[in-house]
């Protein structure tokens, strides 16, 4: 299959720092100033091979950096560390009747983290956004090993410079993100879906319980339900219906 590219070979760094909080993250980016490579890290489920190893660099993994620091249910605010697994952040927030909206496709296993660094969508982005738009303020260590923070709670504070949009997607080139400040949702509404199979005389029979369970819908909808279970629609015999139905 040919040789690999650079960046997808197998690389071992020079040394490994596992940190637990900002300012030894700080020190240790002090330390390496002047570095060929410095690579951030947390769960490594990425594709993009931003946590790759560089050989002879040096890598700093955030998976210690695993805390939920504050839930503020009334401003709906959540303050975390960035080696929060996605899915224990939304676990967390649950328990107080709110939702942690982005959801990356490996949001089991990533970390906020990652999350931020690489702006990670998902299915419910349509909807909610990325991760960058549930991002209210950052704590970042710079290259120098400066430590800053941007943003802030209020929803609306957009004088200046926007920094922690950023530094969102910036793949940890321009810094290392050391806590996140999120916007929390409410819950969204429990879903539930109805598959029905049906023939002989049952198929209009569908189609009013379709009328009822899905008043919501617009017409054009129902109607091509109604065209599918009894007339047939798409050169399908009429006697067979199938009527699928998601609240």
């Amino acid at each position: 299959t040919g040789a690999r590219p650079r960046w997808l070979r197998w690389t071992r760094s020079e040394l490994l720092v596992v940190e637990a909080t900002t300012p030894p993250v700080s020190s240790v980016v002090r330390l390496a100033l002047g570095r060929d490579h410095l690579v951030a890290r947390g769960a490594g489920t990425g594709l993009a091979g931003g946590a790759n190893a560089v050989a002879g660099g040096l890598i700093v993994s955030l998976a210690r950096m695993n805390r939920v620091l504050e839930i503020d249910e009334e401003n709906r605010v959540v303050v975390v560390q960035p080696g929060v697994v996605n899915a224990d952040l939304k676990s967390a927030v649950a328990a107080h009747g709110l939702h942690f909206a982005p959801d990356p496709a490996s949001y089991e296993t990533c970390t906020i983290g990652g999350n931020l660094a690489t702006n990670a969508g998902g299915l419910c982005c349509v909807k909610y956004g990325v991760t960058g738009d549930a991002v209210l303020g950052l704590e970042v260590v710079l290259a120098d090993g400066a430590v800053i923070r941007t943003g802030g709670r209020n929803v609306k504070d957009v004088a200046g410079y926007d920094l922690a949009g950023l530094f969102v997607g910036s793949m940890g080139t321009l810094g290392i993100i050391t806590e996140a400040t999120l916007r929390l949702i409410a819950p969204p509404a429990p879903k539930q879906t109805l598959l029905a199979f049906m023939n002989g005389a049952m198929p209009q029979v569908a189609v009013e319980y379709g009328r009822k369970t899905i008043s919501a819908y617009e017409r054009p909808t129902i109607d091509d339900v109604e065209q599918e279970t009894v007339g047939g629609g798409s050169g399908r015999p009429k006697v067979e219906a199938s009527v699928c139905m998601s609240t």
